[in-house]
């Protein structure tokens, strides 16, 4: 998003054209957390002030479930140098489903670092990593963990740092941790943790 004055104009995302989902204002370089319609129709309003100008991208996508940014399914992720999985500045959504990530030598076996997105990781195994099991640093999205095991990692097993800054260019919708169903177990630091930055 561009605009010649911060603030001036205002996209406003409905699910079909009652429900509100999202409101963004355009401000340069912002840059926001996609937005999931359940409905069949989508409603996008835009509203600017006189005697601007804004310029705004708007990509939509349809299918029956949120699009992932990355979605790693079945797979084995092991014994690596660095990290198992790192994902940065994503907007969408991280998917691990029945995912072995294990004794991975460096920060975290499953790193999300920056950007406003959804995590889900279900019915996977993330053991035996050098640092946290899962380490997330975000401004905002859900974050699920169910069905899933995740034990013996040397640092934390499971750490959401929220980034609160004002200065962050991500806007996010939706805030929520949700672990149900899963082993968080002989990790050498917390189990779960989630702190603000």
């Amino acid at each position: 998003m561009q605009t010649d004055k911060n603030d001036s104009a205002i996209i406003e995302v409905y699910d079909g054209t009652v429900r509100l989902l999202a409101t963004v204002k355009v401000r340069n370089g912002t840059l926001p957390q996609s937005v999931t319609s359940t409905g069949h129709n989508l409603f996008i309003k835009f509203i600017a002030e006189p005697r601007t100008n804004a310029l705004v991208f708007v990509r939509v996508s349809s299918g029956y479930k949120k699009t992932y940014d990355l979605n790693v399914t079945g797979s084995t992720i092991t014994s690596n140098n660095g990290r198992g999985i790192i994902v940065e500045k994503l907007r969408s959504a991280l998917h691990i489903h029945e995912t072995s990530v294990s004794d991975n030598n460096h920060v975290a076996g499953v790193h999300v670092l920056g950007g406003a997105m959804d995590v889900n990781i279900t019915d996977s195994r993330i053991a035996y990593n050098q640092g946290d099991g899962v380490n997330i640093t975000v401004t905002g999205g859900n974050r699920n963990v169910s069905r899933s095991s995740i034990s013996s990692n040397s640092g934390y097993g499971f750490a959401v740092w929220l980034n609160d800054s004002l200065a962050t260019e991500y806007v996010y919708f939706n805030q929520s941790t949700v672990i149900e169903y899963s082993q968080i177990l002989s990790n050498k630091d917390i189990g779960v943790l989630e702190s603000r930055k």
